[in-house]
């Protein structure tokens, strides 16, 4: 029997956990005899990938789309209200244009199952074509609920019918998987966290091609932040966080390498005044990432927020055996071991993010014993052959099982 998958959810670019899972997942699945193709936003139209298809709808493709949705009899008899957005009519437009976009590539490839990423942006997608095509579906949620918790209470039937659609519910984190009981609900979700890849981010990495690029010596101590440059990423604690670490640590270096953002403006300033001290870098290619975790000392990971499903940075950070200074908040404390593999601060505190990082890039036998901890950690957990193996195996159960 043929599987054939529609992923729904972004895919990079923008690059994120989201975008950068699927990125990973879809030619997993593909080696797996899987037939792969994923519904993202952007607009740059069709796309094949290494044995799958990316399908980002152009402007013309999307109002064609809504058109079609909104003629289709049966679309609109088997879609209540409750599963568009009626608090932005804009997004509800978006969700018709998807749903009848979904609908075609069903038809056309095949599909068997649907997987759809976000309660808020392409889970109603998801509910909708499996009600209206009956393939089964499958939701993961992230942080939306603590991002929009107001809208999903208002909206409860939102998030019950798709609930109640989806054979199953998957999240990366306890954090994430517990975020419905903050709305009422308590439905089984079952926790699969994200792997990387291990030969890619890797402790025998030699990250010297890095520092030479950037005139850093061998012996000075470098703080890598990886993220989107925005104060989600908590970018701008750490643009706070590094005159106290520069001022105790002579040799100590940053580089921020990430997601162009609204922090951008401020860190460029900070590495004109840090000339040397400081390096900004945008637009790193993924084939070079790891090379940057391996130029690193400590990495830093100083987000804000509870709608921290986790942090991807964090991940390949210790998969790359380098000790993380991060937030203590969302889902990180699940990935990051305080006193272990890193160091854990209360969120929106620069001080003692800085006192972490200084802690650390004075201590090498402290900072190495945490990056070989971490190693250990990212091969048991994080593995993203056995992370890819245990999502794969789950949807192949629901496609036998039909």
């Amino acid at each position: 029997m043929q599987k054939s998958i529609l992923i729904i959810g972004n895919y990079p670019p923008p690059f994120g956990g989201v975008p950068r899972h699927i990125e990973g997942l879809a030619p997993f699945l593909v080696k797996r005899g899987w037939s792969v193709h994923i519904l993202s936003g952007g607009n740059t139209g069709r796309e094949e990938k290494n044995g799958f298809t990316v399908y980002k709808p152009t402007r013309w493709e999307k109002l064609k789309a809504t058109f079609e949705f909104l003629s289709h009899p049966d679309w609109r008899k088997k879609t209540t209200l409750e599963m568009l957005k009626k608090e932005n009519p804009k997004e509800s437009l978006a969700t018709m244009a998807y749903v009848a976009i979904g609908a075609r590539l069903i038809k056309e490839h095949g599909i068997n199952i649907i997987s759809a990423y976000n309660l808020y942006t392409y889970a109603p997608v998801g509910a909708i074509l499996s009600n209206t095509c009956g393939v089964p579906l499958v939701v993961t949620n992230f942080g939306e609920i603590f991002d929009r918790e107001g809208y999903f209470a208002r909206n409860m039937g939102l998030v019950i019918r798709i609930c109640g659609t989806a054979v199953k519910l998957l999240a990366m984190s306890r954090h994430c998987a517990e975020s419905y009981r903050r709305i009422g609900l308590s439905p089984d979700v079952e926790v699969i966290p994200y792997g990387v890849d291990l030969e890619c981010f890797n402790p025998a990495r030699d990250g010297s091609i890095i520092r030479r690029r950037l005139g850093i010596g061998e012996d000075a101590g470098v703080v890598l932040f990886v993220g989107r440059l925005v104060r989600e990423m908590g970018v701008d604690v750490l643009a706070e966080a590094v005159p106290g670490v520069l001022g105790r640590t002579e040799d100590a270096r940053f580089i921020i390498v990430g997601e162009r953002g609204e922090c951008l403006k401020r860190l460029l300033r900070l590495e004109a005044r840090y000339r040397g001290r400081v390096f900004v870098r945008c637009g790193v290619s993924l084939e070079e990432l790891p090379l940057y975790y391996a130029s690193a000392t400590v990495v830093v990971a100083p987000t804000t927020g509870e709608r921290a499903c986790g942090s991807l940075a964090s991940i390949e950070a210790m998969a790359s055996g380098k000790a993380v200074v991060a937030s203590g908040v969302g889902g990180i404390p699940e990935i990051v071991e305080d006193g272990l593999t890193g160091i854990l601060v209360p969120p929106q505190s620069p001080a003692l993010l800085a006192d972490a990082l200084v802690k650390l890039l004075k201590n090498r036998p402290l900072r190495e014993s945490m990056g070989r901890e971490g190693r250990k950690r990212a091969e048991t957990y994080f593995d993203e052959h056995r992370t890819g193996s245990r999502i794969e195996a789950l949807f192949s159960k629901i496609v036998e099982e039909r």
